[in-house]
């Protein structure tokens, strides 16, 4: 590792501060009290924590040695020098101070370094003169929204001609589009044109100039593809233009269903410059029409990090087998990792192999772990946090322990999801369990509030699976959780929901209540379930997104592969939730029912009979985005 200032030593931090000390370093950190927090250290000079504190304030104001001394004293070995890493990237970057950016760069464990980061250390090696080779792909820059350090790197590339010129266009495009207006027009003198006032209110039929076109068009796309598609067809813009802006239509038609159309627009795009997103959508484009070899071909096409996705690894295969590639199919599916993840269990399905879902985790105590003294720390901070309401510590704590567990060994992950289970930190004992891969159950679907959700599962009839497996995905059984948006409690209810419920039920409107969390969770799903004819991925994505949200897609994709419904349905975050539901589910019905395998394939086929049944009542309209984030 590159010395950043003074000598390396790396040090056990088993020696640290009281509880108290903890807290009063939190509050002067808080404060920037920068005085008090160096008596801390002084009369503390092993305590890591505290050392952390005094570092990030002192850095907050414009006095790195500290945290430089820190990241010295501990290299990569922990989360809170790590984390000083990125903080005096960050610092070193604002002042141009290439050469340090370098030099902590360097010792920055390689998957932690963000791509801005990596923008940011290609800036510096260009501004010393360094000729080191970059690593940041130019492609991939040019083609998604880029992070702040990473337009000035291009532009400069581009500037002094490092990079070729053909990718001007594009990254000029690809600011407009992505809203980054602002840079776009600080960047005006630099390339030679003139500054422009965007506006997104005149039809592209009356714009000349090829930059206001693009912003018009992809902001038309987002609200009215349909309309945007015709615009765009209909305007001047030269042959380029046109190309990149189908190829946004495209992705934006087939978020909103409209898939002949999305086809057409892919046809008069080209392939270059798409985003990811814009390469996802055109897969998705082909699934709904089963359009193999289309789908098989752009996978192909897309970008390497982007095609090891498991997701798309599941869906070359799938297509494979279906141009009767059984053999290369299989090939691709055995390169999807195993575990709980839902792609995961598909693949297992396909290749008729299941987890264990009886296997016994390790045991043995935190203090036999490699990072026993750090874990102890991590711990400790969580308690500390939670006793005292105190949200810094129980932030740092999560941090500091997924860092260990994201470097330990399978056994002492086992080993600290159990110590976070045991002492009702459930989120995290998830999170750890789920590190291990496939191998523990037990771990990543502990079965927790288990007299509750049979109560109620069995008063609205649905399997006590369902609402735990809601559970574990929003609030991963955390009593307490409180999302941004509203959310509320074990099943994240929303307050709206919650009086609706309570309307309904003829119940007080007790949601905080834990008990009467669940009691309410579980009747909205039974009610959904109802609602949809009993298929589970439009009462699933209902909770999540609105029930009236979720009868349209229903409408539009009843009639495919269940697989090919769930991938797609348009919102991201839905997508994923109804995805990690049917996973929870089926892996919980598996732990209830003592047996020791699941098949998520087989699953999928009976559950779903395309039942297009749709129950109209008074929920239709307060249910889009009512209950979750």
């Amino acid at each position: 590792m590159r010395k950043l200032a003074f000598s390396l030593m790396i040090i056990s931090s088993s020696t640290f501060a009281s509880s108290a000390q903890w807290l009063n370093a939190s509050q002067y950190y808080s404060k920037n009290s920068t005085s008090n927090l160096a008596y801390l250290k002084q009369t503390n000079p092993n305590d890591i924590v505290i050392d952390y504190f005094n570092a990030a304030a002192n850095l907050a104001s414009n006095n790195p040695e500290p945290a430089v001394n820190l990241v010295n004293k501990y290299g990569d070995d922990n989360y809170f020098s790590v984390d000083l890493m990125h903080q005096l990237l960050t610092y070193f970057f604002n002042n141009q101070s290439w050469k340090q950016y370098i030099a902590v760069y360097d010792n920055l464990p390689a998957k932690q370094a963000s791509i801005n980061e990596t923008c940011g250390y290609d800036t510096a090696n260009f501004a010393l003169s360094n000729g080191v080779t970059d690593k940041s792909n130019y492609k991939w820059l040019t083609s998604n929204k880029m992070p702040l350090w990473c337009v000035s790197l291009v532009a400069s590339r581009l500037n002094d001609g490092s990079i070729s010129k053909s990718y001007l266009q594009p990254f000029l495009y690809n600011l407009v589009s992505n809203g980054q207006t602002a840079q776009f027009n600080q960047l005006a003198s630099n390339f030679n044109y003139a500054k422009v006032n965007f506006s997104s209110a005149v039809p592209a039929s009356s714009l000349s100039n090829r930059y206001q076109i693009v912003y018009r068009i992809t902001n038309l796309a987002i609200k009215d593809p349909d309309r945007a598609y015709t615009e765009l067809a209909n305007s001047g813009a030269d042959k380029f233009t046109r190309q990149y802006l189908f190829n946004q239509i495209a992705a934006n038609l087939a978020a909103k269903q409209m898939f002949s159309l999305a086809k057409k627009a892919i046809d008069n795009g080209n392939d270059d410059y798409l985003s990811d997103d814009d390469y996802e959508w055109r897969v998705r484009t082909y699934l709904a029409s089963s359009s193999w070899q289309d789908v098989l071909d752009t996978i192909d096409s897309m970008p390497t990090k982007l095609q090891e996705k498991s997701t798309w690894r599941y869906w070359k295969a799938y297509s494979l087998s279906s141009l009767g590639d059984k053999n290369a199919a299989k090939e691709e599916l055995q390169k999807i990792p195993s575990d709980y993840s839902y792609y995961s269990l598909l693949a297992q399905s396909e290749l008729h192999k299941s987890p264990d879902i009886t296997a016994a985790p390790p045991s043995g105590k935190l203090s036999s772990i490699d990072y026993a003294d750090d874990a102890n720390i991590s711990f400790s901070l969580y308690s500390i946090g939670k006793k005292n309401g105190n949200a810094y510590l129980v932030r740092l704590a999560t941090q500091s322990l997924y860092y260990i567990i994201n470097k330990s060994n399978e056994r002492d992950i086992g080993i600290i999801s159990k110590t976070a289970l045991d002492m009702g930190w459930n989120e995290m004992g998830i999170y750890a369990g789920n590190k291990c891969g496939s191998k523990y159950a037990s771990l990543s679907f502990p079965i927790l509030f288990s007299q509750q959700y049979k109560r109620y599962s069995q008063s609205y009839n649905i399997n006590m699976s369902y609402p735990m497996a809601v559970t574990r995905q929003e609030s991963r059984f955390n009593p307490n959780a409180l999302a941004a948006d509203g959310g509320v409690g074990l099943m994240q209810i929303m307050p709206g929901t919650a009086s609706y419920i309570a309307k309904k039920t003829g119940s007080s409107n007790c949601y905080k209540n834990y008990d009467c969390n669940i009691k309410f969770g579980s009747w909205y799903l039974g009610h959904l379930y109802d609602k949809f004819g009993n298929n589970i991925i439009y009462s699933t994505a209902g909770y999540n997104a609105g029930p009236g949200r979720a009868h349209r897609w229903q409408q539009a994709f009843n009639s495919l592969d269940n697989r090919v419904q769930i991938e797609l349905i348009p919102f991201k975050i839905t997508r994923d939730y109804v995805q990690k539901v049917l996973t929870n589910k089926i892996v919980y019905d598996a732990r209830l029912s003592n047996s020791k395998q699941v098949d998520l394939i087989d699953y999928l086929n009976r559950m779903n009979t395309k039942d297009s049944t749709y129950i109209i009542d008074d929920d239709n309209n307060i249910g889009d985005g009512s209950v979750v984030q």
